[in-house]
């Protein structure tokens, strides 16, 4: 429940004469639920509200169902879903139960000439990209990216986006509850105050700033949705003339990175990732976090049988590692009644690792989610048999609703090319080891006996050569580079479509980067452009059309604690076969991050070596060669 809140003028006592300047009653309403008993706020208002001047004819409004019921898990492509209208008109509905309904808008225009009433759902709005304010009766509400913001039932309301919405449309991600959106009872004491254990705060939460009453005589338009319906209003006056308020209804935000992680031991279940409840769902939120801190534990989730309720995960940011094919925007759904859990080599691949960058939004409903056409149009038929080691092309697709979106598409999934050990060398556990698209953060061994940092084997030889200075050796890759689909291909081509042809991805990838993408750091008394390692893996991913991988090959540390080397590989699948390309980073240990200000020795090894890897296939090449 959110904490009181007062804004404005409000009498000393509640239901007793509160008169205006001009010596008339200000009119009182009580926005409460649950019949008086619930969590309710007291308005103070310069009209009446009820002075409705025209109804209008009802329309259909509400989310429809599509005809297929097929169990099985599903891949929903959510940024496939087209852009247009404004926040009301443009609404997606992707799929939904009698509970909780979850829909996609990317409005390329602002909500002019009326306002919005939920009067049915209270509404949780994911801000996934955009920024703006909601404005209410009650106060603004600002919002940015990463916001929640929740909407109690019945509290008019308009959505003022910033930014050219023709060209870049925000994206959100709207869940429409059929019942009041709480803060989980087990956060809270009798009081209704957050616990100390709780992971967010009172202070967390964002309400509305006060904003002065607008005294205008209309009409003014509101649109109420109730039953399925939308209903067109007339009111005399601005729906926004109110002097004051109190109360514990109002609408809010809060950020979900405002959410503090709660870990353990071993891998912990996704209920402490938990944000909202509602009656038959739950909203949860995962973020980065360290992962288990047992020397033996397994980061990867466990394979997991939901006998009673249905998941679906909305990917915000970064990569999960339990999960490959997915990218950002997307919705995996897991229904109840069949077992998931993490693709082929992602818990031997999550071995030794210490943290996730991942960022994305639960909703676990205890009733069967229904699909709409909207969401199957953009689904990835292929889904289903992700967790194969070979998937087979699903058969009797469904054709899409929009014959102009773009055709799917499998992913290819080719085992790694088998390399020999280096001599004298002891393989480190997840040591070529495949993950398609994966995050190059921090990947150290699991602490077991014998696992030490000192077990990191020095190679001399190979880190004189391969600590030479990086714009030559990427220099010298980079005719090799731009002539590669005059190679042999080290892997036999797919058997059907789906890739590029490697000469159009080499034209791509040597594009120089958009300077917007780019990043500058200072490091060792010099200014250094990069391109940052995710947005590296977008534009291989857009290029490519997600059909590359990524691994470490090996790493190894100089004797006597010298510096850490990493070498990792960009496989690149096209058309003509499967090319890769290598690259070695280099860090000095025992610079904190506080000193240097960015990562850890580990982590900026890889990623340089990440870069020096793309930089061989073109991408970021400029850098190098410009001397940046």
């Amino acid at each position: 429940m959110p904490y009181y809140v007062q804004h404005g003028q409000v009498p000393a006592k509640r239901h007793t004469e509160f008169r205006r300047p001009d010596g008339a009653l200000y009119t009182e309403e009580v926005i409460g639920a649950e019949g008086f008993s619930g969590i309710s706020s007291i308005a103070y208002h310069i009209h009446p509200p009820t002075t409705v001047e025209r109804v209008g004819e009802s329309t259909p409004y509400d989310i429809d169902y599509a005809d297929e019921d097929t169990l099985k898990h599903r891949h929903i492509k959510g940024f496939e879903v087209e852009e247009g209208g404004d926040w009301l008109s443009g609404r997606t509905y992707m799929m939904g139960n009698d509970d909780v309904k979850l829909a996609l808008v990317r409005p390329t225009e602002q909500m002019d000439g009326y306002f919005y009433r939920n009067a049915s759902c209270d509404e949780l709005i994911y801000v996934h990209e955009g920024e703006g304010t909601l404005e209410t009766p009650l106060g603004n509400v600002a919002f940015e990216e990463g916001d929640y913001v929740h909407i109690p039932r019945t509290i008019a309301h308009r959505w003022q986006f910033e930014g050219d919405l023709a060209n870049e449309p925000p994206r959100l991600l709207v869940i429409e509850s059929g019942s009041a959106l709480n803060f989980p009872e087990k956060y809270r004491n009798e009081h209704g105050q957050l616990l100390e254990r709780a992971p967010y705060h009172e202070r967390d939460v964002r309400p509305p700033t006060r904003q002065e009453a607008i005294d205008a005589e209309g009409p003014f338009d509101l649109r109420i949705k109730k039953g399925g319906k939308l209903h067109p209003y007339q009111l005399r006056y601005h729906p926004f003339d109110v002097v004051g308020w109190d109360g514990h209804m109002y609408p809010y935000a809060i950020s979900i990175h405002d959410f503090e992680p709660i870990t353990g031991l071993i891998h912990m279940p996704p209920p402490v990732h938990q944000m909202f409840e509602g009656s038959g769902f739950v909203v949860c939120s995962f973020v980065p976090r360290m992962f288990s801190y047992h020397p033996r534990s397994v980061p990867a989730p466990y394979n997991h049988s939901n006998i009673d309720s249905d998941e679906v995960l909305f990917y915000a940011e970064g990569e999960f590692m339990s999960r490959r094919g997915i990218s950002r925007g997307s919705f995996s759904l897991h229904p109840g009644g069949i077992p998931h859990g993490p693709h082929p080599g992602a818990t031997e691949g999550s071995l030794g690792k210490e943290r996730t960058e991942e960022l994305a939004v639960m909703v676990d409903t205890f009733r069967s989610l229904r699909l709409t056409e909207n969401a199957l149009a953009v689904e990835d038929p292929d889904y289903a048999y992700s967790w194969l080691p070979e998937r087979p092309r699903a058969t009797g697709r469904r054709p899409s609703a929009n014959r102009k979106r773009r055709s799917r598409r499998r992913r290819l999934l080719l085992p790694p090319r088998a390399r020999p050990a280096r001599p004298n060398a002891r393989r480190l556990p997840h040591q070529n080891s495949t993950i398609q698209a994966p995050i190059p953060t921090e990947r150290r061994h699991p602490g077991g006996v014998g696992e030490s940092d000192s077990d990191l084997l020095s190679h001399p030889t190979r880190f004189a050569m391969e600590a030479q200075n990086a714009r030559t050796e990427v220099r010298d890759a980079a005719q090799t580079a731009r002539a590669a689909h005059m190679e042999t291909p080290q892997t036999d081509p797919p058997a059907s479509g789906g890739p590029r042809p490697l000469g159009d991805i080499i034209t791509d990838l040597h594009k120089p980067i958009p300077e917007r993408l780019l990043e500058t750091r200072r490091q060792d008394g010099q200014e250094i452009t990069y391109v940052p390692w995710y947005r590296a893996q977008k534009i291989l991913n857009h290029y490519t059309r997600g059909f590359w991988e990524y691994r470490i090959v090996e790493r190894w540390q100089q004797p006597d604690g010298g510096d850490f080397m990493m070498t990792v590989e960009i496989a690149i699948h096209t058309v003509e076969g499967t090319f890769r390309r290598q690259g070695t980073g280099r860090e000095e240990p025992g610079i904190s991050a506080s000193e240097k200000g960015f990562g850890d020795t580990q982590s900026n090894a890889e990623s340089m070596a990440f870069r020096r890897a793309a930089a061989k296939w073109g991408l970021g090449l400029d850098l190098y060669e410009g001397d940046a």
